[in-house]
C-alpha cells in the first residue's frame, strides 16, 4: 500500500516536518499540507520520482493545530494527520 511507502515525522511537529518516501517507481509525486478547512498551507509537485526521496517542510509560518498531509504517488493518495504544536 502507498502508506507503507511514506514516513512522516516528528508528529507532533514544531518547526520542521520530515517526509521520507521509498519504493518509488517513476510515478508523478506531489504533496499538499492542508488545514482543517481544506486550504493548502504548503504544497509541491515533485515530478516523477524513482527510488527514495527525503524532504522537509518548514512549518514556522503555520499556527498550532491539526493539519492533513496528502501525498499523491501516481493515482494513489494517502493522508497523514499532522499536529503542529508551538
Amino acid at each position: 500500500s502507498i502508506s507503507s511507502m511514506v514516513s512522516v515525522y516528528p508528529n507532533p511537529a514544531r518547526e520542521t516536518l520530515f517526509i521520507a518516501m521509498n519504493s518509488l517507481n517513476g510515478q508523478r509525486t506531489s504533496y499538499a499540507l492542508r488545514d482543517a478547512l481544506g486550504r493548502a498551507a504548503l504544497s509541491a509537485e515533485l515530478g516523477n520520482l524513482s527510488g527514495s526521496w527525503n524532504g522537509k517542510l518548514d512549518l514556522s509560518e503555520l499556527g498550532s493545530g491539526v493539519y492533513f498531509l496528502e501525498i499523491t504517488i501516481g493515482s494513489r493518495t494517502t493522508t497523514e494527520r499532522v499536529i503542529v504544536h508551538r
